[in-house]
């Protein structure tokens, strides 16, 4: 529910901001990067746990992420248009 209402509040203010004739469009910039910092630091993904990852296992960590997502996206095709 709290997302929800931050979305709704979000794309208002956004609009409103966007949208106003006395707004240069540079000055949409820092609220927007303000947004997604707090976004970044206050809201917790659900159900991901972080792990230690050294330096080193980043290629091989890279590929499995790589050929688990396609044959993922393989065996579950987009029921789009």
């Amino acid at each position: 529910m709290l997302f929800g209402a931050a979305m709704l509040v979000g794309t208002i203010g956004g609009g409103l901001l966007g949208q106003s004739a006395s707004t240069s469009r540079t000055w949409c910039g820092p609220p927007r990067c303000a947004a997604l910092l707090a976004g970044w630091f206050r809201m917790p993904e659900l159900g991901f746990t972080p792990r230690a990852l050294e330096l080193r296992r980043v290629p091989a960590e890279l590929r499995r992420v790589f050929v688990e997502g396609l044959s993922y996206g393989v065996r579950n095709p987009s029921s789009g248009p």
